[in-house]
Formats: C-alpha cells, structure tokens, sequence
C-alpha cells in the first residue's frame, strides 16, 4: 500500500505541477490532496518499524496547512478586489 501511496503522490505531483501552468484552482486542490496523502502515509507507518514515518506527516502537515492558507488568503484578495471593481463600477455610473 505505501508504495502504491507514493506512485498517487508522485502522479498528482506531476498532475499538480502541470495544471499550475494551467488553472490554478485545480492546482492547489492537487496539492492538498498530496499532502493529505502523505498524512495517510505518516498515519500508516507510525507504529511500524520505519523510522521517519513522523516526517512524512509532517510534511504533509505543512502541505495542507500551507495550501488552505493560500487557498483562504487568495479568496480575501479576490473578494476584496471584486469590492473595488463594484465600487469603481457605481462611481463610474453617478458621475455620468
């Protein structure tokens, strides 16, 4: 199974790093899902013999902590940019 865990992250890793080029919202979705694979990874093997089971949970930690974060603070720039294009939109129209 982990080997078969690591071929799926390595697959969406190329999936991932392709679509960046592309759309950038699968993208990111592509990277959660990596590191919430490699959590599975580090969950699998805490109580095995295999000694850095912890960094990939780490790892994958980081991962989706950093994606979610992006994901959030990308929608508050958009969010915000939309108020200024209504704002911007409204002026336009009460001064002609």
């Amino acid at each position: 199974m982990n080997n078969f865990l690591h071929t799926v992250a390595l697959i969406l890793l190329l999936v991932g790093i392709t679509l960046t080029y592309f759309d950038n919202y699968y993208a990111t979705l592509i990277f959660y899902l990596i590191g919430l694979i490699y959590i599975l990874i580090g969950w699998d093997q805490v109580g095995g013999i295999v000694p850095n089971s912890k960094i990939f949970m780490f790892i994958g930690l980081l991962i989706t902590t950093i994606t979610f974060a992006g994901e959030f603070i990308v929608g508050l720039i958009t969010q915000d940019t939309l108020m200024i294009y209504q704002e911007t939109i409204e002026a336009y129209k009460n001064k002609s």
